[in-house]
């Protein structure tokens, strides 16, 4: 089974392509580790998800597939410890599942662009942006959420909208529209975005009536001047040209995707040629992109010195956000450990034998890999102590061994204080013959 979510801070798009490759439709309020907690991301799962799995049937066998994978794509989800919140939740309620956890950016640049260099953005409840080189993000302009920043989302239309229905800087009868629309105080605005949860939901809600008063000149500008700001403060930042594809087709196209981009699609396209930028897609949901890119597997890339080795072999079709995260895992994320244990094993120092560092196999980065002898090191923090964190490990333990691979576990203070027994015992790992389940431990 494979499950992929699409979330903002509004709503959660599923789709769960099953053993049958049937795919089923779900949908929840969103998920965004900004604002809800482990804890609060669980019982919406539990209460909103799972009940909709057990009314199907055929979803509901696939889940409990031990095989299970999961794609979240969701706001929030930029920095290591937001992504971990989601991980641990997801893996809460579905504890047998691999569990890959990206930004939404990404989400929303491989469903529009494919393979193709642009830029990506996003307008929904929130908006966020990126320059898409056609498999990963490489750079990206912060949007600074909706109290700093948000320009040209739900959020910020809705915010500019009541900013001037409070100051009275609005024509008289719509005015007195939106009041009899939703009988709302001056009390009732400040205490939704002031103590209630989600103000971003709240201030974005106004964007249906916005919407359906379009015909006013005075909506028609507010909407187009969100979208100016929208331009002015990421959109032309970017550098547009000259696009680096093959085509050499003048300057990098943009796609927009949410439901912000997909309604307000003229204005959005009025303003895009005024500031000189050329739109190529607007769609409102990326899921049905996402879910074709996972059935779809990408060819993985070939990495440097490893020209003569097999790739489905050596990578076991690791995705190619996997080598992107590998890639920022070798640069900055190096632990003092592994950099210890990497420098005893780099250039063969260890049985002659040739190791990988942060190598993506399947959908792991492994720490450290010898593609010759098919064994993976993994040095293991403190937080694997943990029952949750133990099953996961587990699990991803048993996986590997499905390709014929063993794993041997150190922790850090194996490596840190006694880095000569560690080296013995992987030395005797790469010299005896084994089985992938003999060395799952190499603790003692």
């Amino acid at each position: 089974m494979i499950l992929i979510a699409d979330s903002g801070s509004t709503k959660t798009d599923w789709r769960l392509i099953d053993d049958n490759k049937k795919i089923h439709q779900f949908a929840t309020q969103g998920l965004n580790p900004y604002f809800q907690s482990k804890e609060e991301i669980v019982l919406i799962l539990q209460t909103e998800l799972v009940p909709q799995f057990k009314s199907d049937t055929s979803a509901s066998l696939s889940v409990t597939n031990s095989k299970n994978e999961i794609f979240f794509y969701g706001a929030g989800c930029e920095s290591g410890s937001k992504k971990e919140i989601i991980r641990a939740a997801l893996f809460n309620v579905f504890p047998v599942s691999i569990i890959e956890v990206n930004s939404d950016m990404i989400g929303a640049a491989r469903a529009m662009c494919g393979s193709n260099p642009g830029v990506a953005a996003i307008l929904g409840t929130g908006s966020n942006t990126c320059y898409y080189d056609g498999n990963r993000s490489l750079e990206n302009i912060a949007s600074l959420g909706y109290i700093l920043g948000d320009e040209g989302s739900g959020a910020h239309i809705g915010k500019t909208f009541i900013q001037a229905y409070l100051n009275k800087e609005m024509p008289e009868d719509l005015s007195k529209r939106f009041y009899e629309r939703t009988k709302l105080s001056l009390g009732d605005i400040l205490d939704a975005v002031y103590k209630k949860p989600m103000p971003n939901r709240f201030l974005a809600s106004f964007s249906k009536f916005i919407y359906q008063n379009l015909k006013e000149q005075f909506v028609i500008d507010l909407v187009a001047n969100c979208f100016e700001q929208f331009f002015d403060k990421h959109i032309c930042k970017y550098d547009l040209t000259p696009n680096p594809s093959p085509t050499g087709e003048g300057k990098l196209k943009l796609s927009c995707v949410g439901s912000v981009a997909f309604y307000y699609s003229n204005i959005l396209r009025a303003v895009a040629i005024k500031k000189g930028v050329t739109i190529d897609k607007i769609i409102e949901t990326p899921i049905a992109g996402l879910t074709l890119y996972h059935l779809t597997p990408s060819p993985s890339p070939i990495g440097e010195g490893d020209k003569g080795d097999s790739v489905e072999n050596l990578f076991k079709g690791a995705s190619p956000t996997l080598f992107e995260n590998a890639h920022k895992l070798r640069l900055v994320d190096t632990t003092k450990a592994e950099k210890i244990l990497w420098e005893a094993l780099r250039n063969k120092k260890v049985e002659n034998c040739k190791f990988r560092r942060q190598h993506p196999i399947g959908r792991f980065i492994a720490d450290f890999y010898c593609y010759e002898k098919k064994l993976v090191i993994e040095i293991d923090g403190g937080y694997h102590n943990e029952k949750e964190q133990n099953s996961y490990d587990e699990l991803r333990t048993q996986i590997i061994n499905e390709y014929n691979i063993a794993v041997i576990r150190f922790t850090n203070e194996d490596v840190l204080n006694n880095i000569q027994s560690v080296i013995e015992k992987i030395s005797d790992a790469l010299k005896s013959g084994f089985s992938p389940l003999q060395l799952e431990r190499g603790r003692g």
